[in-house]
C-alpha cells in the first residue's frame, strides 16, 4: 500500500468512527508547524487537546518545547525539519496513530516579512513560502480542522495574493472558513497584540471562541508580573541592569550604559516617554520628530503591555521599560506577558535566542481559546 493510499484509508476511516467514537477517542489530534518554544502547542495542551507533534526548523527549540509540553508521561514529540523538507506522506504514517482522532494542523509560519520590521529578501520569500507548503501538506493530508494565525499585514497587496490564495485553497478542498482580526486582550492576553486568525473546518461551520474580556476587563502589566508559582518565589526578583535573578536565568535585565541609565531614570514611572528628556538626553535623530515616542518608554501598570517583538528586552526597540524599575523587562517577565505559565523554562545557552523563542511565540492563553472552541466543536457533534 503506497503512503498516499494510507493517508487516504486514513481520512475514510476516520469518519467512519472518529467522531462517532468514545470520549476518549474523541480527544483532538494536534500537529503544531512552526512550534517554536511551543507557544500554540502549550495553549492547546491546556485545551485538554492531545500533540501529535510539533514541527520547526530550529533546533534550539527542541530543549524547550519537550521539557515544558507533555502528553502524558511522555514529552511531546518535536520534528527538527524545514517544512521545504519534510514528506507529507511521512506525517500521514505518524497520523495513522490517531486514525479515531479529529485531527487539527496549526500553521503560525515566521511573521516578519509581514511587518513594518526590515527583513532580507531571502528570509522574507523564504517565509511567504512557508504558508503556502503548509497549505500543500493541509491539502494532501486533509485534517479536519486548520488554524493559521499570522499579522494583520500579511493581507498586503504588497505580498501579493498570498492570503487570497490561502483562503481559496481551503475553500477548493472543502474547508468551510472564518477569518478576523483579534485583538490578545479580548482574550486574557495582557498585551495589545493584533493578530489576524483564521480557523478551517471540513465537516462544520468553523468553531470561533468567545471573546472573555472587555477594554475595562483587560488584563494588565501588573496582573502579568504577580502570578503565582514563580521560579523566583512569591514575587519577581528586582534586579538592576546587567544582573540575572539566582534562583531563575530569565530574570535577567540588559545592561546599560550610564547614558541611558540616565535616560531611564529621566522618565515618569509608570507610562512615562522619551518626549520627558531634558535636552541633553535627547537623540539627535528625534530632536524634532514627534513620533517614535514609544522608544524607551515605560510600560504601565495599570494597561496591558504593547506588542512584544524579538527584541522586547531592549529600551531603544519600543516600549519595554519596565514600569517602575530603571530597566528593560526582562525575558522571564516577556513571558509572563506572552501568557506563558510561570514556571515554564527556556533553555537555550543564549539569552538572546530564548527571547526570540518567547517573542515569535503564540500566546498560550489565545492559543488555548482557539482550541478550546474546536474541543468543544468536537465533543458537541460526538453527543448528537
Amino acid at each position: 500500500m503506497t503512503g498516499r493510499q494510507r493517508c487516504t484509508n486514513r481520512r475514510s476511516t476516520h469518519r467512519r468512527l472518529g467522531l462517532a467514537a468514545t470520549a476518549r477517542d474523541r480527544q483532538l489530534a494536534v500537529v503544531d508547524f512552526f512550534c517554536g518554544a511551543g507557544g500554540f502547542t502549550c495553549g492547546s495542551l491546556l485545551a485538554g487537546a492531545k500533540m501529535v507533534c510539533g514541527i520547526d526548523c530550529d533546533g534550539r527549540a527542541r530543549k524547550t518545547y519537550q521539557e515544558n509540553n507533555r502528553n502524558g508521561e511522555g514529552p511531546a514529540p518535536f520534528i527538527h525539519a524545514r517544512i521545504e523538507d519534510l514528506n507529507p506522506m511521512h506525517l500521514g504514517e505518524l497520523l495513522e496513530l490517531y486514525e479515531q482522532h479529529p485531527v487539527l494542523f496549526v500553521g503560525c509560519p515566521p511573521c516578519q516579512p509581514f511587518t513594518n520590521l526590515r527583513t532580507s529578501k531571502e528570509r522574507s520569500a523564504s517565509s511567504r513560502d512557508s504558508l503556502r507548503l503548509f497549505i500543500d501538506h493541509v491539502v494532501a493530508l486533509a485534517p479536519d480542522f486548520v488554524l493559521v494565525e499570522n499579522v494583520p499585514g500579511i493581507r498586503a497587496k504588497k505580498y501579493g495574493n498570498l492570503w487570497d490564495e490561502t483562503v481559496a485553497r481551503l475553500r477548493d478542498a472543502g474547508y468551510r472558513l472564518r477569518s478576523e482580526i483579534v485583538n490578545a486582550a479580548r482574550f486574557g492576553v495582557p498585551q495589545k497584540r493584533l493578530r489576524i486568525l483564521l480557523v478551517a473546518a471540513r465537516d462544520a461551520e468553523p468553531p470561533w471562541p468567545q471573546p472573555t474580556h472587555e477594554p475595562n476587563e483587560y488584563r494588565t502589566v501588573r496582573d502579568a508580573f504577580t502570578p503565582p508559582g514563580l521560579l523566583c518565589g512569591p514575587s519577581l526578583c528586582q534586579v538592576e541592569p546587567g544582573q540575572r535573578c539566582e534562583h531563575d536565568a530569565q530574570q535577567s535585565a540588559s545592561l546599560l550604559s550610564e547614558l541611558n541609565l540616565r535616560r531611564v531614570r529621566a522618565i515618569r514611572r509608570p507610562g512615562g516617554s522619551r518626549t520627558e528628556w531634558p535636552s541633553d538626553l535627547e537623540l539627535a535623530c528625534y530632536r524634532g520628530h514627534e513620533g517614535h515616542t514609544d522608544v524607551y518608554g515605560r510600560m504601565d501598570w495599570g494597561r496591558p503591555s504593547p506588542t512584544l517583538t524579538t527584541r522586547f528586552v531592549s529600551l531603544s526597540n519600543g516600549r519595554f521599560g519596565h514600569p517602575e524599575e530603571n530597566r528593560a523587562i526582562t525575558p522571564r517577565e516577556g513571558a509572563l506577558l506572552q501568557t506563558f505559565p510561570p514556571e515554564y523554562r527556556f533553555y537555550d545557552a543564549s539569552r538572546d535566542m530564548n527571547v526570540i523563542h518567547i517573542g515569535n511565540a503564540v500566546p498560550p492563553r489565545l492559543a488555548q481559546a482557539f482550541v478550546a472552541a474546536i474541543v468543544e466543536s468536537v465533543r458537541g457533534i460526538g453527543d448528537r
